[in-house]
């Protein structure tokens, strides 16, 4: 199981590393979203917002050459904590 410390906030991309240690932002960039841990994703707020710009847009990887071939937008977006949904 992936720890939600490594689970972006907004478009739910396991990160690979923490985003969030002890309250504090590790300042990482999503490959999937292209969100920075403590500037879009502070409150449930802004992360919800980000969220529906970035479905809005057709849920665009940052990074192309990151995304997987067998990528599951919804299993993804699963992953996402309820506190942050």
């Amino acid at each position: 199981m992936i720890p939600e410390s490594h689970i972006c906030r907004i478009c739910g991309h396991d990160m690979g590393e923490p985003a969030w240690e002890d309250d504090n932002p590790n300042w990482l960039i999503c490959n999937c979203c292209g969100s920075e841990s403590g500037y879009e994703d502070t409150s449930v707020e802004s992360v919800r917002a980000n969220r529906s710009n970035w479905v809005k847009n057709g849920c665009k990887w940052f990074l192309l050459d990151a995304k997987p071939a067998e990528w599951d937008l919804q299993a993804q977006l699963n992953r996402i904590s309820q506190k942050w949904k």
